[in-house]
């Protein structure tokens, strides 16, 4: 490769079901963290020409139409909402019901890159963490770190990930054993409390950080996991394990980056947006009990890797 030249690899993933409904006046959702938003804009676009070709004079004409809404999440309006006017603009034409944005601006790795960092994210809530190993990748090829030995200036990165079936959700699972044996990744689990003692000496004794993604509902188990941790491996009180989980998060080293949230009522059977929630239990593997000897993995296992 002579100097300068850049060489990138383009993978086209065909999705044939990711597409608009056949009948227009159906109401869809679009749910779309970070880059997640890139095949929704084809989405209102498309939109933008049926209303154009009906010759649709005012949003009071837009009966033939369901609603379109979006939900995006992203770090900062100058890092990532690059479709910021455009949304903007196709909500006045009427093409977007609503739009709404979150921003996470603390969800990136620590400047620090010999700290160790724990990843959390059931089911979806891994799609941000793949920029976090990637970029490490990047980082020990600048380096030109040869060895795992000679990885010192690198501190651990684990990922803690649960999924329904390898075969719907662990779509990285080839990269991750890649990344491991890279040694960009030191680990991947599908279980955080059956490794209490490194979290809590990686986080409390080493000073690292501790990241979640994924619906709120899930971010608010595994933070009372998290503190179930610091009771156990710390030898505190729950009420002293909750303030250090604030401290972590007024030092900037406790980050999350939630999204939605799951309303089921009592008896409803399960629906396919709860899904994300069996991971969750897995994950966890936690009851919400007072006594430690209570928390014995009592969730049904979700299949891992094949």
């Amino acid at each position: 490769m002579c100097p300068g030249e850049v060489h990138a690899t383009i993978a086209v993933v065909s999705a044939p079901s990711f597409h608009l409904p056949e009948k227009s006046s159906l109401p869809i959702i679009m749910v779309g963290p970070g880059t997640g938003i890139a095949p929704f804009r084809s989405f209102w676009q498309q939109r933008m020409i049926d209303m154009e070709m009906m010759n649709v004079p005012s949003l009071e004409d837009k009966k033939h139409f369901g609603d379109m809404v979006l939900y995006f999440g992203c770090r900062t309006a100058r890092q990532d909402n690059i479709y910021g006017k455009e949304l903007e603009d196709m909500e006045k034409a009427g093409v977007l019901t609503n739009f709404y944005v979150a921003f996470a601006p603390s969800f990136h790795l620590p400047e620090k890159s010999s700290l160790p960092i724990i990843m959390v994210g059931p089911g979806t809530g891994i799609a941000p963490f793949r920029s976090f190993w990637q970029q490490r990748m990047i980082d020990m090829e600048m380096m030109n770190v040869p060895s795992l030995e000679d990885k010192k200036h690198f501190g651990d990165m684990v990922l803690y990930f649960g999924c329904r079936t390898a075969r719907q959700d662990n779509i990285y699972g080839k990269e991750l054993e890649d990344m491991e044996k890279a040694g960009v990744l030191t680990n991947f689990y599908d279980i955080l409390l059956s490794n209490a003692p490194y979290v809590y000496e990686a986080i409390v004794k080493k000073g690292g950080h501790f990241y979640v993604c994924g619906d709120v509902s899930m971010a608010h188990d595994v933070t009372q996991t998290l503190e179930v941790i610091l009771q156990d491996q710390g030898k505190m009180d729950a009420e002293n394990a909750a303030q250090l989980v604030t401290k972590l998060r007024e030092a900037n080293r406790f980050h999350e980056d939630i999204f939605g949230v799951s309303i089921r009522k009592p008896g409803e059977p399960r629906r396919s947006k709860d899904q994300t929630m069996l991971a969750l239990e897995y994950l966890t593997a936690a009851v919400r009990a007072g006594k430690l000897d209570a928390l014995r993995e009592r969730a049904k296992p979700i299949l891992f890797v094949s």
